[in-house]
């Protein structure tokens, strides 16, 4: 026996032993504490667990995994001297300490030459956790996840993994040197340090308690995958006791930009469907592939091996991202009953993959699952053994799933084998918008929401017509009337056919340059927004036109002047600024107002965008920039202040001209086009949403009738839309191209409007088809995030407002929201409405009016994306019969 280091070396059994007064002068500070719990200071805690971690040579890990909360208190302490707030895990801790200090086992000198008597790998899936040993009757322990555990991070599973199979094979284990091959490199290091995460932690204690318990000598060690091959195959067997796999397709990808042309690899995450059979029922289930980590220059020496758990580590800091890059994956998985699906698209590979988009009773719409290796019929074969499908007489890719019918089973074979092989919920998502719970009354709409629609195991059900009124109550002045009072649909007519419109090349360098002449000069600028109108900008000269579309500079500027401009701005830019930062702690401590934008600010800035390169990471001076420019205009505009919605219009601009001044100015042209949207009254949205109603109600009555017949006639589900011009519905490349085009005015001020028309042309027949009530639609709506084609809808909208403009019966007040000229005649008797820049206009109010009743006509019209109704008198008339209160005169104008 020697001492060395403080510590007892016994060579011949081979162990480090703690000399007792050590344990005396632990022991004596432990017992100090737990007598005066609850006013024991920060220093004396400190003291305490220094003392612990002085201990580990001789006990090993657990001095760290025992001490990781008390650590973390210690951190959240007011002052060395001030008494500690020690939580119930903190004190179970102490508690540990005091009943295990003496019965803690030392570690063990194990010579690096021992072999250990058991030698295990395990593995993990999204399915299962398996391990096994590597002996000649090999053993191996096999379990299915749980639907809870499904959920996990890999992480948890790889951890939870080794404690079952530890537990699995622990009889076997007892008293001998085990170890254990993982190719999760956090599990390793949690197993040795624990985790701030705690269900993490209360895992790595699960690994320890078991080998203390039974007198395991465990030692971790990491492999890379492709050496933990068995493991990661048998972690992928189903239990067939209880699933059956009745098809599975590898090659399956879930592309997150939709647009085909991108070369970025991440846009497309690959995946593997299943068809499963389980006992609760049969499911479609799509898993993200996780991200394969290949190291073979990993370092696997480890030397000290103890009972109380040992291992040995080396950082590896890729390892981080990637385990969040996989985990990031995960949000796309897909798992759903068969019975709960209600219809699906197919697309088929004529030009590309072959794809699926699911859609569930609920509402909720899956992305698209796109078959790069085919497989996408045989998959829609399996489903007609077990569910009735029918194709939509309206839409040749849309398919109907019927209620079950054992004896029309084989028509859904008919249906599918008419193509060619290959090829969430809003609720949740919706109430915690954190732009809607700014705007004063929505807010009410999120409580109610949230209470009505999220408990739905707990809450007694409102039926959708009160859940539907409740909502309309709950926004004051949305006075969208779901029947237009006074009037009948007497008679239809179809609006002209819908002209077919061209999208062209962007804007380029090339071309932009002609249009300037010596000096600076832009020419013909009208031809110029028709260029950008029709193709957008080319990225590499991007910041500079925004500039001119932004107000930035001005068209006829010249070169000089715009040299002049920006001096001026910059000065202005940092004036402002100055203003903000050098108000002391002590003003701002009295400067409520501020204090609470720049809460609000800093809180918005760190959730926005973050998963785009340009703002991805914790030290990102970007995401500095973004704060600074929004402070900054708060002081530029202090009346509007900062809402929240803001930051999402910002961050475009700020990656596009990577200036912090160009943004600034940018931002501020952008928000004199919008800023009416973030209004506390809500004016500027009611307005718009008022607009695109009447909109609907002449282009498409078909719809705008399901609509407010299924309580959606506020168009409430667009409000995102309007308020952030479209910014979460588009992929980030698309949105830049989409603001451009709508920066031009052309074809009228409010062509955003016509993009809304757009976009539910294209999902009328989803809509309608599969009866989606009041929150099916809302959840469908916010399920299309990311999946809309921008030049498919930027075509129909243009073509919406051509059929518009042609329409020789167009109302004074759609000519007005839509930019087309009035006629002096007519102008006059149109009530209050706004101009297509926005503008209030009063015009003279009409009298009150009073329905006269007409039989309305049966029927039910079937209006194509090409065609659209409006309403006449039964000779063809443009005329809207309305009779006067007290007065036989008759009123001409419909949208009064």
């Amino acid at each position: 026996m020697i001492v060395w280091l403080g510590f007892l070396w016994n060579l011949q059994e081979g162990k480090i032993e703690v000399p007792p007064e050590k344990f005396l002068s632990v022991q004596s500070v432990l017992r100090d504490i737990l007598h005066n719990i609850g006013h024991v200071t920060a220093r004396k805690v400190a003291s305490f667990v220094g003392k612990i971690i002085s201990l580990k040579p001789a006990l090993g890990t657990v001095c760290q995994m025992m001490t990781r909360n008390l650590s973390v208190a210690l951190c959240n302490r007011k002052g060395w001297d001030l008494n500690l707030d020690l939580p119930s895990v903190c004190r179970q801790e102490l508690e540990f300490w005091l009943k295990s200090l003496h019965s803690l086992p030392n570690v063990t000198l194990t010579p690096i030459s021992e072999i250990p008597e058991k030698i295990m790998f395990s593995d993990a899936s999204s399915y299962a956790a398996a391990g096994f040993t590597l002996e000649r009757n090999t053993k191996i322990v096999h379990y299915m996840w749980k639907d809870d555990e499904k959920n996990k991070s890999s992480t948890w599973r790889e951890l939870k993994t080794i404690c079952l199979v530890l537990k699995g094979l622990g009889s076997d284990l007892s008293g001998k040197l085990v170890k254990i091959y993982t190719d999760n490199q956090n599990v390793v290091r949690i197993a040795c340090k624990g985790s701030m995460k705690m269900e993490l932690h209360q895992l790595a204690l699960e690994v320890l308690g078991f080998c203390v318990a039974h007198s395991i000598r465990l030692e971790l060690a990491w492999i890379p995958r492709d050496l933990n091959a068995y493991a990661d195959e048998l972690s992928k067997i189903f239990d067939f006791d209880d699933w059956e796999v009745l098809y599975e397709k590898e090659g399956v990808y879930i592309h997150i930009n939709v647009n085909s042309h991108t070369s970025d690899k991440d846009a497309h995450l690959p995946g593997k469907v299943y068809l499963i059979q389980k006992p609760e029922g049969t499911f479609i289930e799509w898993k993200a592939e996780e991200i394969l980590q290949v190291d073979g220059n990993q370092d696997q020496d480890w030397a000290v091996i103890g009972s109380s758990l040992s291992v040995g580590y080396k950082p590896d800091k890729d390892s981080d991202a990637l385990n969040m890059l996989t985990e990031s994956r995960k949000k796309y998985n897909v798992s759903f009953d068969l019975m709960d699906l209600k219809s699906f698209k197919r697309n088929a590979p004529n030009h590309g993959w072959a794809y699926i988009i699911f859609i569930l009773k609920d509402g909720t719409t899956y992305p698209a699952l796109h078959f790069h290796n085919g497989g996408s019929k045989a998959l829609l074969q399996q489903f007609g053994k077990y569910i009735h499908i029918k194709r939509s007489p309206n839409d040749s890719r849309l398919f109907i799933v019927q209620e079950h019918d054992p004896d029309m089973l084989s028509k859904s074979f008919d249906e599918l084998h008419l193509f060619a092989d290959s090829s969430s919920d809003l609720v949740s998502k919706f109430i915690k918008d954190p732009y809607t719970t700014t705007l004063g009354g929505f807010s009410k709409v999120t409580n109610f929401l949230r209470d009505t629609l999220l408990q739905q195991e707990v809450a007694i059900h409102r039926p959708k017509e009160e859940l539907a009124a409740i909502l309309n109550e709950e926004i004051p002045g949305m006075e969208i009337s779901q029947q237009e009072p006074g009037y009948e649909l007497v008679t239809k007519t179809k609006l002209p056919s819908r002209p077919e419109v061209e999208r062209s090349a962007p804007l380029n360098n090339t071309e932009w340059t002609k249009h300037m002449d010596k000096e600076g000069r832009i020419l013909n600028v009208d031809h110029l927004k028709e260029v950008i109108f029709r193709g957008g900008i080319d990225p590499g000269i991007r910041s500079e036109v925004w500039k001119f579309l932004l107000g930035y500079y001005d068209w006829q500027s010249t070169y000089k002047t715009r040299a002049d401009i920006r001096k001026r701005k910059v000065d202005d830019y940092f004036r402002m600024k100055l203003q903000w930062k050098t108000i002391s702690d002590a003003q701002e401590r009295r400067f409520s107002l501020l204090r609470e934008r720049k809460c609000l600010i800093e809180k918005d800035v760190t959730r926005t965008d973050r998963t785009h390169k340009f703002f991805e990471g914790e030290c990102n001076p970007n995401l500095q920039v973004l704060n600074d420019v929004l402070m900054t205009y708060c002081m530029y505009n202090f009346d509007l202040g900062y809402v929240q919605g803001m930051s999402d219009l910002l961050s475009p601009i700020l990656v596009v001209m990577e200036n912090e001044v160009d943004s600034f100015w940018c931002f501020a042209g952008l928000m004199e086009r919008v800023c009416n949207n973030f209004e506390m009254d809500q004016a500027g949205m009611k307005v718009q949403l008022a607009q695109l109603h009447k909109l609907m109600q002449f282009t498409d009555p078909e719809l705008c009738g399901y609509l407010e017949s299924h309580d959606s006639g506020n168009f409430y589900f667009c409000f995102r839309w309007l308020l952030i011009q479209f910014k979460r519905e588009f992929s980030f490349q698309d949105v830049q191209r989409l603001w451009e085009v709508i920066w031009t005015d052309l074809p009228c001020k409010n062509f955003h409007l016509l993009i809304c028309l757009a976009i539910l042309d294209t999902e009328k027949t989803t809509l309608i088809e599969n009866k989606f009530g009041f929150t099916e639609i809302l959840k469908h709506i916010n399920d299309m995030t990311g999946a809309i084609h921008l030049e498919e809808t930027l075509r129909k909208a243009e073509g919406i407002f051509l059929q518009l403009k042609q329409s020789k019966k167009l109302p004074d007040a759609l000519k007005e929201i839509v930019g087309v000229e009035v006629t002096p005649s007519s102008s006059t008797s149109s009530s209050n409405f706004v101009t297509p820049a926005g503008t209030p206009v009063n015009v003279e109010a009409v009298p009150k009016l009073e329905k006269l009743t007409l039989p309305k006509e049966n029927g039910h019209s079937n209006a194509s994306s090409g065609t659209g109704t409006a309403v006449t008198t039964p000779d063809d008339s443009s005329i809207e019969i309305l009779v006067e209160n007290g007065a036989d005169s008759a009123v001409t104008n419909f949208f009064t």
